[in-house]
């Protein structure tokens, strides 16, 4: 069976819960999980086998955000609640219905640009907390 790829959107980034919510799905324009990996060295025995040492992994959310600098957008969001944990479900593509949902840690955005009178756009990090989850979109 050939190869599929998919297209990035339209989907929807999802931040927090009920009652705190950032929905940053119309700001973005670029959005991913990335994985990081983290491998101790292997350790030589002196009968010259060599064993594995051990590897982490760890997950972030990425991306490039169009800013929102109003009393209730996601500049204020992220400086009013740096440090805080909130749950997300990011879907890159609604046709394809698999998302990503985990816990995350939101840092403060940069607020500026690069050219006056364009559109405000930072890149942002967040750390995920544990593992997220790769799976069908729910109900």
């Amino acid at each position: 069976m050939p190869g599929k790829a998919t297209k990035l959107g339209p989907g929807t980034l999802i931040i927090g819960e009920t009652t705190s919510t950032l929905d940053l799905s119309c700001q973005l324009s670029a959005a991913k999980v990335e994985w990081d990996k983290d491998k101790e060295d292997n350790t030589e025995v002196l009968c010259g086998d060599s064993i594995a040492g051990g590897v982490t992994y760890s997950a972030k959310l990425t991306g490039t955000v169009l800013l929102d600098l109003s009393p209730t957008g996601m500049v204020d969001f992220t400086w009013t609640n740096k440090g805080s944990e909130f749950s997300f479900v990011f879907i890159p593509n609604t046709t394809e219905a698999q998302q990503v949902s985990g816990v995350l840690t939101v840092d403060p955005l940069d607020v500026g640009g690069d050219e006056v009178k364009k559109n405000m756009s930072v890149d942002f990090e967040w750390d995920c907390v544990g593992e997220p989850v790769f799976e069908p979109v729910g109900p």
